[in-house]
């Protein structure tokens, strides 16, 4: 194959390339360029992304775009103009933007592809010089499909809309570190903007072009052997097909290539068919029908056309652009999706979205061309390779009476992330309202292609959409289910559910809900003077050089990487087989026939180690070890088996696939895969002492004092991959002499090399390790680095040629291991005040296979977790050893988990006492000296405790207490979105290392400098370049200025700086800057006699010139340092605090972050510019972790997220929409570096702020619908764990928020559906429903089944109890979570009493005995004439409401007569509720609505009292306010004096109160007793209640006639319940006894006969209204004494008889349900105990003859 190219202006011609190269591949392997990076192979990170140009010699115009050029194949881009980072700009000819490095070059590429659009858009207007027609919305889309993991983003984006015209300079938070002396800022000070600097499409290659359009004739595309072929018409593309040559599966028809990111390449293919060159296929014909799209358009060029249309065109592009990302959209093609779709079950957003708007498909299938729908092409099955998809049309709705909608739920609102579902749905309607034609259209939804909801369209076809029809739709959209083993069913239900009722809604003049439903993602906002508030006076170098970053060749691709190393000769790739079982033995090796399998060399397994050498793929000092290669046995999946050896890296890869292992598990135990397995089976790794943490006094003690105790409570983390742009890579070169040097992409170079030496069997020296740079670590490129470079010596030690090995994405991924997944329970004991007095936690470990490092975990876990004074704290750690990868260090590894489970703690506390949870924080914050107690000498003095100053600065603050008022208010006024806030404080202990350092000055006066910590993207070499300067300033006349430019960081060698270490933990930039700081005094020490020679003879003396003499005097202008800390001074706290603020969606479970605030003290900063973005990289990494990352595994323990198809990190369009952060300088300290602190991972922590915003966003969701998922999740304190993805955040919100938004009990039902009749007739309407309907509609109590467990002693004494509630609450929560089920729970109480009294052979009352324990709104207003008129919430249901709401009137009022209250009593008057006039009244329910609403009465009264006492007085005398006569009526004249009087003077005669309990009494008990006596008549089991005696303590009663009434009638109707009402429904839930005829309630012959009722005053409760208590409902479980009392007469029938009914039920233990009536009576007396009776006697009578 043949192909020609330009490559940043320069001609470049490919032959014999194989057509299966990709574009990437080529500018890495046959060009310089080495901008472009291969991140993950998928189209998903950014890294490859270049900009194309083709030319039209046609029009002669000039077509760009951006494109992923790691799946754009080389023949694809043949006659095009590629252009690179290196192309537009570079550090000589200078350059834009700058930031840290593996990322940047894709970055760069994809916002200049949409500078280049933007600019070729003629209907803008000309911006201003220096900058672009760019947006700064577009800037900020234009990398929404760019991942970076060092930066928090913020940077990248200013970059990009620092071109853009409409930019606000105050937006950028680069203007921050301006050094703007007394001028201000303006936007005209950016770097200029140069449009057309880059020419995008050189000359030479427009010339070949149209000189190849002359030659070009008619002759069919011929059959070559060069692999590619393009064919230009259908016919030759045929003709192809029925080559001899193109058969099997080697053959590949390509226009795009962008599928192959999805669904891997199995094999190499030799023949490629490209059929972009085929015009019918690339044609967007428009007409009055429709639109038509050929096959291989674009989806770019797709959106662009629909964007000109209709309202329904416009919304399917709108859906478009939030498919992909901007640089695979631009290469993606229409048709390649819906084949996709059809063939391959791709869960595509644009087949849903084509379906719903009725579109049809063209296709040939050999000779034929075919058309059909889409619904029907999507149903066949699935389509060959051969079958052609020519063109997809869609037809023009027009827009009368059209609705059409587009919905998706995926975790990155913008592109490159897969819906979990989406949706579309179109609606035609009539004048008058009615679905004339519907389409509701449904993908992803775990089914094999979009589908369409017939049932639920034929359904509301015809109807007028109401609550109820909307109410019936859903019910009919939930019985289409995913397929079995969908993953997020119940998820994904509840989405379509949710969607189509947003649709619906929006039909529905009835609901107004929906304008609350979808809000707009809004731009990013940046506040720049937030970002940083730092001194730079105090600084080493001024602001002038905080805006280095890394160094200068890092932006355009020109930093060197392990891979962008040029191959040595005869270099050879390597790729890993890996084991997929997770404990098994290896029995061989073998490869399938393919391809691939022929490009195999070698394979290189444990056997291939030198004999002299170890199985040694990893090892930590101290630690542990790890093997290279599984040898005989796999202890688990993802374990290295050998390493395939190819020519090249692409067939390392591909031939890798081809391996087929052979396993068995013969003699094996299961794998141990989870914490749960490793503690069955007691399988854990031994925590060294000097590693394990110490308990802080005595738990047991602390419990004791404790007011409150949480047992047992639960938390969970998963684990988290590291995601470095950059995978494992190395490069292994054999030397002379047994040598061999080796390239690592590794944290721990000394380690490293010690680890390949040990594993070749050679000395130490004889292994030179080399590490340049590192493209993101994070802990990842430690240990897990080791194994990538022993595989690659070992290849070369023995096949003697270099290798070099790049883990394709998901092999790093499955080998990486990642964060230690956690299972945590702990049990807390705490004051009323929310001091906490002791903590114990039993932490358990998921370490993996080996040690690793995970021996430090529970130190650091316990570290991070101390951050609040817990009193007393006590822990059992469990390290499990299970066969999964080994878990490894991950940034802030065990602090981020510790912090976490300290704020579950502290919000499971703050919601048992119903307070706010910074109240909790803040109680249980360190003073100084328990600070020393819990940290020991790492507290450090006391001046440098800054968390409380920096918490209160945020959580005391006026603007939070505001702001949390506006998320109260905004969960108040909306139902489907919720917000959350919240603030969280950090404690991270870092501990210092030796470190060495080295600078050398040469004789030009250039500096090197080596240091043993390895540049990663953290700023390492900018703040050492910056000690360097700042340390040998003082031979310099402008302090060290002039040398910046000077010195250049040596990497790390580890033959030239030994005892390196290993780069981690945050403080490897300071020691480093401190043993170069040794060094460099070293040197002045050694320079500064020569230069005070020099300036006595000279005056003042050049740099230049004192190295010069130097060296002539042959002073020694090297120095070496090992800095090792001080023993009294090994580790210091950081601290910090964050504020974060989200919303969440209730519908999909979505999550945006809105703010975040963050104070983070950094001591005094070595670089303000590189700790800010340290801050906000590592908070960005930890929202991933709290929110997105699911790093998820199968059965057998591999993961199956295993790429970035699958797994999301936080990209630009997830991250806050406002970012601000703030640097403190706390108090210097001497024992720091320069008084610095680390910056790395403790901002990390911080990041647990967003996922406690999302917890009280979701706790609002859950009060607003009454959610409550099982016992132990109540409405406000609910497990959730780590990570909270969408699916958890819904779960948590209810999955059927929608259902129970509809199921509204029956009043609201009627009120509604007449308001509606009402709304539409336009006439007044009454419903008043028949018996029948009642009794069906209504519900009634819960249908509850309860199974019990007791124990208890000999004496009856009973010592525990479990139950197990089945309650069955219908279609929908309605109050089912908060509903207190009294009666059921005292009858269960009482039927389990029974039960152990009948084992025991005792009375039931002994046992009684033996248990009991030991020790609202509302308006009042006094009219002119004396009468008052009083409101309130509750509602007069027969209770006595407004009885004893006058009592409290008069007497509230009482003091103002002289009769005290009495008189006016007739003259009260309670007003209906009316929600209009009385709002937040409340619901009258649960007994209290009566004792509430007089207290709020007397409140009330109290208020109008105090206003009118002044005009009350003894007569004759003067009043001051009016100077009238003070009055000294009579009787009931004196309110109508006392209020004409007030009139005169415009007294307010109305008062309204609203009631609220105090916080520490919001509930009470109420007690009784009673005595029931019955008969029952063994023959019909007909009963009769004797007698009943009760005893009620009514407290004080407020009215005692109106309480007796209450009692009584409380239990008349629990004698119903436990006795005759029979609530019965069929076989399909229909209520059958539906009426008088055949629901029988008490009557007056079915009380009891004699009836006694005893009302007892306890004592006097201040607390208490008036001392009051309430008799609604509690008397209603007195009624089970009736129930008893029969249980009692049925067993003396049962042993009359001898009744046994089962092994379950002897004659004297039986279960008697409720209702117990006359049939149940019957049977449990037997149905056949007439017979019984005659045996009995019969058998007498024998017997009696007998004798």
């Amino acid at each position: 194959m043949v192909v020609v190219l330009a490559v940043n202006g320069r001609r470049y011609e490919a032959a014999g390339v194989e057509p299966s190269m990709t574009l990437l591949e080529f500018l890495r392997t046959q060009t310089p360029v080495r901008g472009p990076k291969l991140g993950c192979g998928e189209g998903g990170c950014g890294a490859c992304v270049v900009l194309v140009s083709k030319y039209d010699p046609a029009t002669d115009e000039v077509t760009e775009f951006s494109a992923s050029s790691c799946l754009t194949l080389l023949g694809s881009v043949d006659r095009c103009s590629v252009i690179t980072s290196e192309g537009i700009g570079n550090s000589k000819d200078g350059f834009h933007a700058s930031q840290c490095g593996f990322c940047t070059p894709g970055m760069c590429m994809s916002i200049f592809s949409a500078l280049v659009k933007a600019d070729k858009a003629a209907d803008r207007p000309a911006p201003p010089a220096g900058f672009s027609k760019l947006t700064t919305t577009e800037a900020e889309k234009a990398i929404s499909g760019n991942l970076c993991r060092c930066t928090g983003y913020r940077p990248i984006v200013d970059a990009c809309k620092s071109f853009a015209a409409d930019v606000d300079l105050e937006d950028l938070g680069l203007n921050c570190f301006w050094k703007k002396g007394s001028e201000p800022a303006e936007v005209g000070k950016l770097p200029g903007y140069n449009s057309g600097a880059v020419c995008t499409f050189p000359e030479f290659l427009k010339s070949e072009i149209k000189a190849s359009v002359q030659q070009a004739s008619d002759v069919p595309v011929p059959v070559s052997e060069d692999g590619w072929y393009r064919p230009k018409s259908i016919d030759e593309l045929n003709m192809l097909f029925e080559s001899n040559s193109f058969e099997g599966d080697s053959v590949k028809i390509v226009a795009s290539n962008t599928g192959s990111g999805v669904y891997k390449d199995q094999d190499l293919h030799d023949k490629y068919i490209d059929i972009k060159g085929i015009p019918e296929l690339s044609v967007i014909n428009r007409s009055s029908k429709g639109i038509e799209l050929g096959s291989v358009v674009s989806l770019s060029k797709a959106i662009d056309a629909l964007s000109d249309g209709n309202m329904v065109f416009r919304k399917i592009a709108d859906h478009l652009n939030k498919v992909a990302s901007p640089f695979v959209r631009n290469t993606a093609t229409i048709g390649g999706n819906i084949i996709m779709a059809q063939r391959l079950q791709l869960p595509s957003d644009i087949a849903t979205v084509l379906l719903a708007a009725g579109s049809t498909v063209t296709i040939q299938e050999a000779s034929k061309r075919l058309c059909y729908t889409l619904e029907e092409f999507l149903q066949h099955p699935p389509c060959n390779s051969r079958t052609l998809l020519l063109s997809i049309f869609i037809p023009d709705w027009g827009s009368d009476g059209i609705t059409f909608e587009t919905f998706r739920a995926a975790p990155r609102p913008f592109g490159n992330a897969v819906s979990y579902v989406n949706s579309a749905f179109f609606a035609r309607s009539s004048g008058g309202g009615l679905i004339e034609d519907i389409c509701l259209a449904f993908g992803a939804y775990g089914v094999d292609h979009a589908i369409r909801a017939r049932k639920v369209e034929d359904f509301l076809k015809g109807k007028l959409v109401t609550s109820s029809i909307i109410f019936e739709a859903v019910q009919l959209l939930k019985a289409i289910s995913p397929s079995e083993g969908t993953t997020h069913a119940e998820y994904r239900i509840s989405l379509a559910v949710s969607f189509l009722f947003t649709f619906l809604s929006s039909l529905a003049n009835s609901l107004n809900e929906t304008t609350k439903i979808n809000v707009p993602n809004g731009s990013i906002q940046h506040s720049p003077e937030e970002h940083l508030k730092v001194d730079s006076n105090d600084l080493p170098i001024r602001s002038r050089q905080e805006m280095i970053f890394a160094d200068e060749y890092k932006p355009v691709g020109e930093a060197v990487y392990v891979d962008d190393i040029p191959p040595p000769k005869d270099c050879l790739y390597g790729a890993f087989i890996y084991s997929t079982h997770p404990y098994a033995h290896v029995k061989g090796i073998n490869f399938k026939t393919s391809l691939a399998s022929k490009k195999v060399i070698t394979v290189i397994t444990a056997n291939d180690i030198p004999s002299s050498g170890q199985n040694i793929g990893s090892s930590f000092p101290k630690m542990g070890e790890e093997p290279l290669f599984a040898d005989t046995i796999a202890e688990f999946a993802g374990q290295n088996i050998g390493v395939v050896i190819a020519e090249t890296q692409k067939y390392a890869y591909m031939a890798a696939k081809q391996a087929v292992v052979e396993y068995s598990t013969e003699k094996l135990q299961p794998p141990i895969l989870t914490i749960e397995d490793a503690i069955q089976r007691n399988s854990y790794f031994p925590v060294p002492p000097f590693l394990a943490p110490k308990p802080v006094g005595d738990y047991n003690q602390g419990m004791s004092e404790a007011d409150h105790t949480i047992i047992s409570a639960e938390v969970k983390l998963e684990s988290h991959y590291y995601f470095y742009m950059e995978t494992q890579v190395a490069l292994a070169i054999p030397d002379e002499d047994n040598c061999i040097t080796i390239y690592s992409s590794t944290q721990i170079p000394e380690i490293t090399q010690n680890v390949v030496a040990r594993c070749l069997g050679i000395p130490f020296h004889n292994v030179r390790l080399i590490t340049r740079r590192v493209g993101g670590g994070f802990g990842g490129k430690a240990l897990k680095g080791i194994h990538v470079a022993c595989a690659c010596a070992v290849a070369a030690f023995k096949l003697q040629r270099p290798v070099r090995m790049y883990l394709d994405r998901k092999t790093d991924m499955i080998m990486a291991g990642g964060r230690h997944p956690m299972k945590v329970k702990y049990s807390v004991g705490f004051k009323s005040d929310g001091k906490i007095t002791a903590l114990h936690l039993d932490l358990g470990i998921n370490a993996g296979i080996s040690l690793d490092v995970s021996p430090v975990m529970p130190r650091d876990i316990i570290g991070a977790l101390k951050k609040y004074n817990w009193g007393n704290l006590a822990f059992d750690t469990k390290l499990c050893k299970t066969n999964i990868s080994s878990k490894s260090a991950m940034r802030a590894p065990g602090d981020m988990q510790g912090s976490f489970i300290a704020e579950a703690i502290t919000e499971h506390v703050a919601s048992v006492l119903s307070v706010d949870t910074n109240t909790i924080r803040r109680k249980n914050l360190h003073d100084h000296k328990s600070l020393i107690v819990f940290y020991v000498e790492s507290a450090g003095e006391a001046s440098t405790y800054s968390l409380v100053t920096v918490f209160d600065k945020l959580a005391s603050s006026p603007d939070y207490e505001r702001r949390a008022s506006v998320v109260e208010h905004f969960n108040d006024n909306n139902k489907w979105r919720k917000r959350g806030i919240s603030c969280v404080p950090i404690t991270y202990e870092v501990r210092l290392r030796p470190t060495p350092g080295k600078v050398s000055i040469m004789n030009d006066g250039s500096i090197a400098v080596e240091v043993g910590g390895v540049e990663m993207g953290q700023g390492l070499w900018t703040k050492v370049k910056q000690m360097t300067a700042f340390g040998l300033g003082e031979l310099c006349a402008d302090g060290g200025d002039c040398l910046l430019n000077k010195v250049r960081v040596i990497q790390p060698d580890t033959l030239s700086m030994i005892q390196g270490g290993f780069t981690g933990g945050s403080t490897t930039s300071e020691t480093s800057c401190e043993a170069v700081r040794l060094s460099c005094a070293a040197l002045v020490e050694r320079l500064k006699p020569i230069k005070e020679n020099l300036e006595a003879k000279a005056g003042t003396v050049e740099w230049g010139a004192l190295i010069a003499q130097a060296s002539m005097a042959s002073v020694n202008l090297s120095a070496h340092a090992y800095w090792t800390p001080d023993p009294s001074f090994t580790s210091y706290l950081n601290y910090g605090a964050a504020i974060s603020e989200v919303e969440i969606d209730v519908l999909t479970g979505a999550t945006t972050i809105l703010r975040s605030d963050l104070v983070y003290d950094c001591g005094q900063s070595l670089n303000p510019a590189v700790d800010l973005g340290q801050v906000e990289g590592a908070f960005v990494q930890g929202v991933g972790f709290f929110t997105n990352e699911e790093y998820t595994t199968n059965s057998d323990g591999i993961v199956i997220n295993d790429g970035t198809w699958t797994y999301k990190i936080p990209t630009v369009d997830t991250i806050p929409k406002q970012f601000n952060v703030e640097l403190i300088n706390s108090a210097r300290d001497q024992k720091r570096v320069l008084s610095s602190k680390a910056s790395g991972e403790p901002p990390l922590l911080l990041a647990c702020s967003v996922h406690c915003a999302m917890r009280e966003a979701i706790r609002a969701a859950r009060k607003e619908f009454s959610v409550c998922t099982d016992p132990a999740n109540s409405i406000d304190t609910f497990q959730m764990d780590v990570p909270a993805t969408m699916p958890v955040v819904k779960e948590l919100c209810g999955l059927d928020v929608v259902e129970s938004n509809f199921a509204m009990n029956i009043s609201s039902k009627i009120a509604c559906a007449c308001a509606i009749a009402a709304f539409k007739l336009r006439r007044p309407v009454k419903m008043y429903l028949d018996r029948k309907t009642d009794m069906i509609m209504a519900g009634g109590r819960h249908l509850v089944k309860v199974k019990y467990s007791v124990g208890f002693k000999s004496d009856g004494k009973i010592t525990a109890l479990h139950l197990d509630l089945g309650i069955n609450a219908g279609i929908s929560p309605d109050a089912s979570p908060v509903m207190p089920h009294a009666i059921i729970g005292l009858f269960v109480a009482e039927a389990i009493i029974e039960h152990v009294a009948s084992v025991l052979s005792v009375d039931a009352n002994t046992i009684r005995k033996k248990n009991l324990h030991d020790f609202k709104s509302l308006a009042v207003s006094i009219m002119n004439d004396g009468s008052i008129a009083v409101e309130v919430g509750g509602i007069e249901i027969g209770q006595g409401l407004w009885t004893k709401v006058k009592q409290m009137a008069a007497f509230g009022l009482g003091q103002l007569c002289h009769d005290c209250g009495e008189c006016p009593m007739d003259k009260v008057w309670v007003i209906q509720a009316d929600t209009l006039s009385m709002i937040q009244g409340g619901m009258t329910a649960g007994s209290t609505t009566s004792e509430t609403s007089c207290e709020a009465v007397r409140k009330s009264c109290a208020v109008l009292v105090e206003r009118l006492k002044p005009y009350q007085g003894e007569s004759g005398s003067k009043c001051q306010p009016c100077g009238m006569e003070c009055l000294d009526c009579k009787g009931e004249e004196i309110l109508q004096t006392l209020s004409l009087s007030a009139i005169m003077v415009s007294v307010n005669l109305s008062a309204q109160a609203y009631w609220t309990p105090d916080p520490s009494f919001t509930s009470y008990l109420n007690y009784g007793a009673a005595i029931s006596e019955v008969e029952v008549d063994v023959l019909t089991g007909a009963t009769t209640i004797l007698r009943s005696d009760l005893v009620y303590d009514c407290g004080q009663s407020l009215n005692l006639a109106v309480d007796l009434g209450q009692i009584e009638g409380s239990f008349f109707q629990g004698v119903g319940f436990f006795t005759n009402e029979d609530y019965a429904t069929n076989s399909d839930g229909l209520v059958i006894n539906d009426g008088t005829w055949t629901y029988k309630i008490p009557t007056v012959d079915t009380i009891p006969k004699q009836f006694n009722v005893e009302i007892f005053n306890s004592a006097r409760d201040l607390k208490r209204v008036l001392s009051s208590k309430a008799s609604g409902e509690p008397p209603l479980v007195l009624a089970s004494s009736v129930h008893c009392a029969m249980r009692e007469a049925i067993r003396a029938a049962r042993k009359e008889f001898s009744v046994c009914n089962g092994p379950a039920n002897s004659t004297a233990i039986f279960q008697m349900d409720v209702p117990a009536t006359m049939p149940v009576v019957k049977e449990l007396c037997s149905l056949d105990v007439v017979e019984r009776y005659l045996e009995s006697i019969s058998a007498a009578g024998s017997n009696t003859a007998k004798a």
